[in-house]
């Protein structure tokens, strides 16, 4: 790999939509608690629109749609991507807020639109086309049918296997994308966990927010010629071919312990990107047309190639990974909505 497949491989030259594909995070919070003061939605019913998924997406399209007046059902299990670390950053009016917080704002104020939104809490585990719309179950056997469908169900991360403490430590000590978490771990001493050349790569991304980066290559061995090293060198990316095997300490204090090493390295701020996932395959059993990277392809009004189906938030093509995306594309799809029950309306 030379310098120029490197820069074209990082998110240098990847474009903003590799650049924030991972989440903002925040504690779970049991979606019954925050529902309690919504009237339970019954075991069937059929409704304007269902949306799945009921995080920042999902709550941002049921405010739309409560204020279009369009009979709504939100179902959402209560246990979203952004779930682990105790602020929202990067996000406009509410910086470094928790999540929780912030969501609970937004379920007192969908209180005022409960006559046309109904919430449950539970996962669609399927969904199909009917003559009218789409039926939808979910696991505790309920059935319901709609108009229209919203899927809101975003993604989960599969985190690097075989490391002791990241799962614990993960969105409060060890991060995985540094536009949401750069800005709190500016200047620090920081590891880079890599598995191959393109992990590496993320390192230049790093560079914007320190210069002491060392990347952890997992024993796999990266050649790189020396024009490369040099590259990374002068910007304070150094490369250990070592395998982590346990992580411990506390957010700014950390003992990385490797195989090849007897001593652990002590590092302030860690980075260890996993794989982004679905969380349902609602959009591949409807027929979705997906990108080629995964996500469900969407147009700029976020409606999918099946007439009916909208996919918003992280699961949809036009994502960056922001919550100010989320809110924003559940906003637009309310409005595609509402429009298409007027068109039918006035035609």
């Amino acid at each position: 790999m030379n310098r120029k497949t490197f820069l074209k491989s990082s998110l240098l030259g990847a474009g903003a939509g590799l650049m924030f594909q991972m989440p903002f995070t925040g504690h779970h919070v049991p979606a019954a608690a925050v529902w309690e003061s919504f009237a339970k939605a019954p075991e069937s019913g059929t409704y304007d629109v269902i949306i799945a998924g009921g995080s920042f997406a999902g709550l941002s399209a049921a405010m739309g749609l409560g204020r279009c007046m369009r009979s709504t059902l939100m179902i959402d299990s209560g246990l979203p991507r952004n779930r682990m670390s105790p602020t929202a950053n990067n996000l406009f009016s509410r910086d470094g807020e928790n999540p929780r917080e912030i969501a609970a704002t937004v379920h007192g104020q969908l209180r005022q639109y409960q006559e046309f939104l109904q919430m449950k809490n539970g996962e669609i585990v399927s969904a199909t086309k009917t003559e009218n719309g789409f039926a939808v179950q979910t696991a505790d056997g309920g059935q319901y049918e709609a108009r229209f469908l919203v899927l809101a169900t975003g993604l989960h991360d599969e985190l690097l296997t075989g490391i002791e403490g990241l799962e614990e430590l993960w969105g409060n000590g060890i991060y995985h994308c540094p536009y949401c978490h750069g800005w709190e771990n500016r200047n620090r001493k920081t590891a880079l966990i890599s598995q191959g050349a393109s992990r590496v790569a993320m390192a230049s991304t790093l560079a914007n927010w320190t210069n002491d980066i060392t990347v952890f290559t997992q024993g796999e061995q990266v050649d790189f010629p020396d024009e490369v090293l040099e590259m990374l060198h002068r910007n304070g990316i150094r490369l250990k071919n070592e395998t982590i095997y346990r992580i411990k300490g506390t957010p700014g204090d950390l003992l990385i312990h490797t195989v090849e090493s007897a001593q652990p390295h002590a590092f302030e701020t860690c980075y260890a990107p996993g794989t982004m996932r679905h969380h349902t395959k609602l959009a591949e059993d409807l027929g979705c047309e997906l990108s080629g990277r995964g996500a469900v392809q969407v147009n700029d009004t976020y409606e999918t190639s099946v007439p009916g189906v909208l996919a918003i938030g992280d699961l949809c093509s036009r994502s960056n990974g922001q919550v100010i995306h989320a809110a924003y594309s559940g906003t637009v799809s309310a409005v595609r909505v509402n429009l298409a029950f007027l068109q039918e309306r006035f035609r």
